[in-house]
């Protein structure tokens, strides 16, 4: 095999930088959902409390506060699961990892979210 030959075949196309680099970013935010809901105090949102806790308890500051206020009101404990889910399926997306019957997961997880 040539030199050029060995270079094209290691080469990544932009598409699957840009595919890789959406998947960090969305690893990223799992984490911060994560972090933000798992450090929630109700203390920091001015819509529970008054006064609000002066330093934020929030690990995600005012920003993860309002995020797992919305998500705990809404979802309750399943948020967990969607930033789970949101960090698995990114890192599969990052890793190239391919899954057999994926609709059906995500059906699945869509389900379990809502119930």
């Amino acid at each position: 095999m040539t030199k050029s030959a060995k270079l094209e075949a290691a080469a990544v196309s932009g598409r699957d930088k840009f595919r890789e680099l959406g998947a960090l970013a969305f690893v990223l935010a799992a984490f911060f959902v994560f972090v933000s809901l798992a450090t929630y105090d109700a203390g920091d949102v001015g819509a529970i409390k008054y006064p609000t806790n002066d330093p934020v308890v929030n690990r995600g500051g005012r920003v993860g506060a309002g995020l797992a206020y919305v998500l705990y009101s809404n979802l309750g404990l399943a948020s967990y699961l969607v930033a789970f889910l949101t960090g698995f399926w990114a890192f599969r997306v990052f890793f190239r990892r391919q899954m057999d019957g994926l609709a059906l997961k995500i059906a699945s997880a869509v389900v379990a979210i809502l119930a």
